[in-house]
């Protein structure tokens, strides 16, 4: 949901091991999200359309239930878009490149790993490097700036 430059964000994951032993975790989570920079620019594939240019910042907070010890993480992401319309009336694509990095409580070491000389950290940090892809309808208004201009035509 976005309104002028501010937007919710609102996710949930599920995430199971594959060989079967450990247990699943689901997390869910939002976002603030800030819009820092907005620019519409020629496509790079035709010049004759046009593509949104974004660039936004991500506040985070998750919680993890139903397999976890129910812990809250922070963190933060930059994100990169690119958003255009399709062939179709109102339909709009978009592309992203995420860099996410979230702190969470350690969890607690097994008594049989061997001691470090160091102190264990009270967080772990996770970094999610991410490409992305999705459809979605679009207000009239808001789709009919990403239309082809017949006067705005490359002319050789």
């Amino acid at each position: 949901m976005w309104r002028s430059r501010f937007g919710l964000g609102v996710e949930a994951s599920r995430q199971a091991g594959l060989d079967g032993t450990g247990g699943a975790l689901t997390t869910v989570g939002g976002s603030a999200r800030l819009l820092l920079y907005r620019e519409l620019m020629p496509s790079l594939l035709d010049a004759r359309d046009t593509v949104e240019l974004g660039l936004e910042a991500h506040g985070i907070v998750e919680r993890e239930w139903w397999g976890a010890e129910r812990d809250v993480s922070y963190g933060g992401a930059l994100v990169i878009r690119l958003r255009g319309d399709t062939d179709f009336t109102n339909v709009l694509a978009e592309s992203r490149l995420m860099i996410r990095v979230v702190s969470s409580p350690a969890a607690p070491m097994p008594t049989a790993i061997a001691r470090t000389t160091m102190p264990p950290s009270p967080h772990e940090l996770t970094l999610v490097i991410g490409i992305g892809a999705v459809f979605g309808r679009g207000e009239p208004a808001y789709a009919k700036q990403f239309r082809p201009r017949l006067l705005d035509a490359n002319v050789p």
